[in-house]
């Protein structure tokens, strides 16, 4: 997904880690009351997959590769989508999981220049969508493909800003083969503002959101039977983490506070969401971790690590397990950050780190006993590896 390096305006493992601008870790709610504790039943969590483990990765291009997105629909049918460097272009990827093995699966990429994915959805083994951007002159246009259980096409989106300014499309989440939703920001009057794009089973339509007049910009999105969410943040000169949300035809926004950004957002259930980013204050970047419980939003504790820490990542199966990934700063490299929910705390885990640098961007699941997560690796003369880990 397009998370905090994007929203920032850059990319790369580093940059998207220092470039994060950087958060307290008050476990408050707003006003400055201690946040109650989650409700959750830890009764009900399943015993989580216990080790988590590199899968070899399909070679692709020569000047480095980005893994942003990951679904899966079960322990056989998995994809994972991202761009990689060939020959001075960007072109996008797209990797497919038959149980056994990883492939590249042939994707649209039809700028020239520069075409990147950055999240990706399916509902069944002939409905996914991908969504990114594309460069078209000097302006990123939207860019959606779809896959119909035989090839990947690109599918006409609209882009609210025109060709004169800039269009992005950040995460997909697909609810049927006649509904689909798509984040994003496009610039027009000066500044960013959100984009939410629907699929109704024959177009992909606008749709305004609550934040119309508003500044802002969008990173994840997620539904649950009868709801859904989208994460991410204003754009004034101080961001603001903000999550929107849609039942029953219209929409919410709940500002929450702080400073930051959050990057991803995941509900099991009609009560049960998680939202992750980082907060900014302080001088040093640290990952937060919100739940939305069916009637609001609390902030709950989080492990630290290193100088600095952010998530990009979040995966809910059930009130007794949800995933969150993404990356910490430390000893001048970067280093994958795994977290498990069990029902009652995050965790830290044990999670493969390559040599030379690594980041975990996104994680998805289809039980407490199936999951990947996807990112980068091996940073060395500005060239990064696909990185795809498994907890089975």
């Amino acid at each position: 997904m397009m998370r905090a390096a994007i929203a920032a305006g850059t990319s790369g493992l580093i940059v998207s880690i220092l470039g994060l601008a950087t958060a307290t870790a008050a476990q408050a709610e707003p006003g400055g009351a201690a946040a109650p504790a989650v409700t959750s039943h830890a009764a009900e969590a399943s015993p989580a997959c216990a080790r988590w483990t590199e899968v070899p990765v399909p070679h692709i291009g020569t000047g480095g590769v980005a893994l942003d997105d990951v679904t899966a629909l079960s322990a056989r049918d998995a994809w994972a989508v991202g761009n990689d460097l060939n020959d001075g272009a960007i072109q996008t990827v797209i990797l497919h999981w038959n149980g056994s093995s990883w492939h590249r699966s042939p994707s649209p990429s039809p700028s020239s220049t520069e075409n990147r994915l950055f999240g990706v959805a399916a509902t069944s083994a002939g409905n996914a969508w991908a969504v990114g951007y594309d460069l078209q002159g000097s302006k990123y246009q939207t860019l959606i493909v779809h896959w119909n259980g035989s090839s990947w096409r690109r599918v006409p989106s609209p882009n609210p800003a025109g060709t004169a300014h800039q269009n992005r499309l950040s995460d997909v989440t697909a609810v049927s083969s006649t509904s689909a939703w798509a984040v994003g920001d496009y610039r027009s009057g000066g500044g960013s503002h959100t984009l939410i794009l629907h699929w109704n089973g024959s177009s992909w339509r606008q749709e305004t959101g609550p934040d119309a007049t508003r500044t802002g910009l969008l990173s994840g999105v997620a539904a649950a039977p009868g709801h859904l969410w989208a994460s991410g943040s204003s754009s004034a000169a101080h961001r603001r983490p903000l999550i929107m949300d849609r039942e029953n035809g219209s929409w919410g926004r709940t500002g929450l506070p702080g400073a930051g950004l959050l990057a991803a957002v995941s509900g099991a259930s009609r009560a049960n969401a998680w939202a992750v980013g980082y907060a900014v204050a302080g001088g040093s970047d640290r990952n937060v971790i919100w739940h939305w419980n069916g009637s609001s939003w609390h902030r709950v504790p989080s492990p630290r690590r290193g100088d600095f820490d952010n998530l990009d990542g979040v995966a809910a199966t059930s009130a007794g397990n949800a995933w969150a990934v993404g990356s910490y700063f430390g000893n001048n490299t970067s280093h994958t950050f795994l977290l498990h929910w069990n029902g009652s705390s995050w965790r830290q885990l044990q999670s493969p780190n390559p040599a030379g640098g690594a980041d975990l961007r996104a994680v998805a699941a289809t039980s407490a006993t199936n999951a990947w997560a996807v990112g980068t690796s091996a940073i060395s003369g500005n060239v990064q590896h696909a990185l795809i880990l498994r907890c089975h």
